[in-house]
Parts: structure tokens; sequence; C-alpha cells
């Protein structure tokens, strides 16, 4: 069958059909490089998140320190307060797709407990 082509129709078969492979490695290369990004963005998302979580975390932990001095507590109460609405914050700007929300809840109404707050953060039950 092949000996009844010409010769530059055989070259042609060749060259498509090696143009092809170099079409198909070219697509599967760039579609591993756009899931690599893809993954980089998701990482970048996640680690925004985490730095909003780690702070607050170590705010609390700072206050319930006993070698925290009373101005510090003050000011990390004050921090607190914020890192916490910043959760919610976060949650809502980072959290789709992480099926974080149910433990986003459990940690804000964790800090917010009132026996923590109270222990914590007695100077939020002074009257004054």
């Amino acid at each position: 069958m092949l000996s009844k082509i010409r010769v530059s129709h055989k070259l042609l078969l060749i060259y498509v059909l090696d143009l092809v492979t170099v079409a198909y490695l070219a697509y599967s290369m760039a579609s591993e490089q756009l899931i690599t990004i893809h993954f980089a963005k998701k990482e970048q998302v996640g680690n925004s998140y985490l730095t909003t979580v780690r702070q607050t975390l170590l705010d609390v932990y700072d206050i319930s320190n006993s070698r925290t001095t009373r101005n510090r507590i003050d000011s990390t109460i004050n921090t607190v307060k914020k890192n916490v609405v910043s959760l919610s914050v976060a949650e809502k700007t980072f959290g789709v797709g992480m099926d974080s929300s149910a433990l986003n809840e459990k940690a804000v109404s964790t800090v917010l407990r009132p026996a923590l707050i109270q222990g914590c953060f007695p100077s939020l039950f002074q009257a004054g």
C-alpha cells in the first residue's frame, strides 16, 4: 500500500504524524504547568488564611501565659478582639472551597467562650 504512494506524500505523512506527537506532548506539558500553577495559588490562599489563625492562637496563648504582664495583657486583649473579627473575614475571603467554616466557627466560639474570656480576660468584666 505504501509503495503506491509517491515519495512527497510519504514525507508529508511522516511530518504530520510527527507534528501530532509534538502537539500532544506540548499540550501535556502545558496542562501539567497549569495544574502546578493552580496548586500554588491554592497554597498561597491557604497560607494567608493560616497566617490569621496562627496570629490569633499566639495572642490567646500570650494572654493565658502567666509570664505576660498586665499592660501586655490589655494590649493583647484588643489584638485578640481584632483577630477574632479577622478570623471571620478570613473565612469569607479565603475559606471558599476549604470546608473550614465549621472549624472557624468552633475556633471563634472557643476563643469567645464566657468561661475562657472571664478566666483569661478578667479586665473585660471589671466595672469601670
